[in-house]
């Protein structure tokens, strides 16, 4: 117990790198990965924990269809309202933890599922937080994890890890028409030009703060956030995801109605994930990530090759 809040005490975000505005939206959060985020629907597991970003509806669909959910890193005033607006029975089945999940304590073996929102890069000591996570886990359980990351992608569809199934490939002209929207959008948005048009309060908080710029000084290298799953957890399967889709999910955490229709509009013309030939570029994107708990690899440290 002391090593482990020795370890959870070491556990401390870098308040200096932004959470992408994307992973504040539930809606964005669903536009990143759509595929990825459809797997989390219908993952396996009575025990699931809902960790590093507050995916409320996430939580609240997996409770419905009957397992018992720990959703962490909500915030005082959203628990109250969650409270408030839950049913018994959702309630029953739902824990909610006001604190961040790096800085919580849960039992050994305590989770047939973790799925983890937040970016590994965020952590200096990103292999201890998959140690608390590989320890919560039963065996055989598995983390859902999404990471955000540069770097050459083609080496990973190379390695001895399953890259999960691309979409078909994404119509040119709504890609070309997503492009030049976006572009329009991301230098409103990072020269505070019609701001208050585009964004609300918050979305306008979000751009001071970078939120809405995603770029490579944010995203970590790919092979170090993989290799710090990897050292702790058997990877078994990739799905990498499209540079545009995630810009454009960022947009839509505070924006008013009619941009939000004019990006969800574009992202209904774009592929689901990276084609082959967009696997080399170092352009930032989200990479959704299936690792086990195998009885064979504890007390083992892995890397990918």
């Amino acid at each position: 117990m002391v090593r482990l809040r020795r370890e959870i005490e070491g556990i401390r975000v870098d308040l200096s790198i932004p959470m992408p505005a994307y992973a504040l939206s539930d809606t964005a959060s669903a536009m990143v990965l759509p595929g990825f985020d459809r797997l989390l629907h219908e993952v396996e597991g009575t025990r699931v924990l809902v960790a590093g970003a507050p995916r409320t509806e996430l939580a609240i669909a997996l409770a419905e269809a009957g397992r018992q959910v720990t959703i962490t890193d909500l915030g005082s005033d959203r628990v109250k309202r969650l409270h408030a607006n839950l049913s018994p029975t959702l309630s029953s089945r739902i824990n909610l933890v006001e604190k961040p999940y790096a800085e919580t304590s849960f039992s050994a073996s305590s989770f047939d599922v973790a799925i983890y929102h937040d970016l590994l890069h965020r952590y200096p000591q990103a292999e201890w937080l998959i140690h608390k996570l590989q320890r919560e886990l039963k065996v055989d359980g598995r983390l859902y994890a999404r990471l955000y990351v540069r770097g050459d992608l083609a080496k990973l569809s190379r390695s001895d890890v399953q890259v999960m199934p691309h979409q078909a490939e994404p119509a040119q002209q709504a890609a070309a028409l997503a492009a030049h929207g976006l572009a329009i959008a991301m230098e409103a948005a990072a020269t505070g030009r019609w701001a208050a048009v585009m964004l609300n309060a918050k979305g306008r908080d979000a751009v001071q703060r970078g939120a809405h710029l995603p770029s490579e000084s944010f995203a970590g290298d790919a092979a170090e956030q993989l290799n710090a799953v990897a050292s702790r957890l058997r990877i078994e399967g990739l799905e990498v995801g499209q540079s545009l889709r995630c810009r454009l999910a960022s947009l839509l955490f505070g924006a008013h109605p009619p941009l939000q229709r004019a990006v969800e509009r574009c992202a209904r013309g774009l592929a689901e994930t990276a084609d082959e030939e967009d696997l080399d570029r170092k352009k930032p994107r989200v990479v959704g990530v299936v690792a086990r708990k195998a009885l064979a690899d504890l007390g083992k440290r892995r890397r990918l090759r």
